[in-house]
């Protein structure tokens, strides 16, 4: 068990970020949990200060750039955020003796395989989103060698609305659904499950780099049409293909993780990415905000 933990959250304000402060807030002394203006990771001795005040035992790094095409357009944005900022992050654990967990990405895979990706596969990214997270990786290892990376991949959660969210919406409304591709696989992964893998990974002290998913993996049509089906839905969402998109940044086409190491390690129950998208899809409807 934790005790007496003092938690440091950078990106707290984020979908996951917000996850992880509500799972590891019961076990913490004492916890901050920072939004990008009071935290800001690309100012570069700003996250040492505030460790400084602060003392803390544990630092999680949730702070990320995560549109996409939004980097392909801002290359300098991208690094600066997902690259340099997760340095700072570990230079401020690092001169606090503080433990550091840094969550990445499974964009760091090329997508050319068939089979769920384990850690000693290569990285070799497709756009500036998966080069500035795996620059960010190599920073946190160069400066804190002890340091844990969690990659995830697919989020959607409570606290912001993803598009598979306004695909609940429509499939619940009865309007249109979205056009999905059938040509991008990877998990769909709940940010609840995500924090919870975080506490696992403070629990047991982890060092390096594991893979955090459900199990299963899909197409993202295939996602979406699961949502179709739990609303009874005749018609399915119209098909389509990563190219016809029009999209600034490539996509790489199989990025499914294999979690069966961080599994093994922790015991963490792992279900499959069905159930847990149909308890999110139960809370929508519990919450009527359909």
């Amino acid at each position: 068990m934790l005790h007496g933990e003092r938690i440091l959250i950078f990106g707290g304000s984020g979908m996951l970020g917000q996850a992880v402060t509500r799972t590891l807030a019961p076990y913490a002394a004492r916890m901050q949990s920072l939004n990008s203006h009071r935290g800001r990771i690309t100012d570069v001795g700003h996250p040492s200060r505030i460790a400084m005040g602060f003392a803390p035992t544990w630092v999680v790094n949730c702070a990320a750039y995560t549109d996409v095409d939004g980097c392909e357009r801002d290359p300098k944005k991208a690094f600066d955020v997902n690259g340099l900022g997760a340095g700072t992050v570990a230079l401020a654990a690092r001169a606090n003796d503080s433990k550091l967990i840094h969550i990445s990405t499974d964009y760091v895979f090329p997508g050319d395989g068939d089979t769920p990706i384990v850690e000693s596969e290569k990285p070799l990214p497709v756009n500036v989103y998966g080069e500035s997270k795996l620059n960010g990786e190599k920073r946190v290892m160069g400066i804190l060698p002890t340091a844990c990376i969690l990659r995830v991949g697919w989020l959607y959660g409570r606290d912001k609305k993803t598009y598979i969210d306004e695909q609940i919406r429509r499939a619940g409304s009865g309007e249109p659904l979205l056009p999905s591709f059938t040509d991008q696989y990877g998990v769909p992964t709940d940010t609840d499950f995500v924090a919870r893998a975080v506490l696992k990974a403070l629990l047991f002290n982890l060092s390096g780099v594991f893979h955090v998913a459900l199990d299963g993996y899909c197409s993202r049509w295939e996602q979406s049409a699961f949502v179709a089906k739990a609303f009874g839905r005749e018609d399915m969402p119209p098909a389509t293909r990563t190219e016809t998109a029009n999209l600034s940044a490539k996509r790489p086409r199989f990025t499914a993780l294999d979690s069966s190491s961080f599994r093994r390690i922790t015991s963490i129950i792992m279900p499959s990415w069905e159930e847990k998208l149909s308890q999110h899809i139960q809370r929508y409807r519990n919450s009527k905000s359909l």
